[in-house]
């Protein structure tokens, strides 16, 4: 365990002195790199289905965020008056 800690430390530090000290022309090729992956595995994706189960948190989640808007703005939880 601590040998996979010490692994990921050492790998984050390299990466970020790579970052650091390499010039405009290598970051611009990575994030060329990067945005072709991406339009890729987008490529590949489609349209993601959701199932019952994964909506209930997010439903949750946008219950309380309304919750919390309309009590900010002196309304009370359950939006009536």
């Amino acid at each position: 365990m601590l040998l996979k800690i010490v692994y990921l430390l050492v790998r984050q530090l390299l990466s970020l002195a790579v970052l650091v000290l390499c010039g405009d022309r290598a970051k611009n090729a990575e994030l060329l790199v990067l945005r072709h992956e991406n339009t890729v595995l987008r490529r590949h994706v489609g349209r993601v289905r959701y199932e019952p189960a994964d909506r209930v948190p997010l439903e949750y989640s946008i219950g309380r965020l309304t919750c919390a808007f309309a009590s900010s703005l002196g309304g009370s939880k359950t939006g009536h008056r």
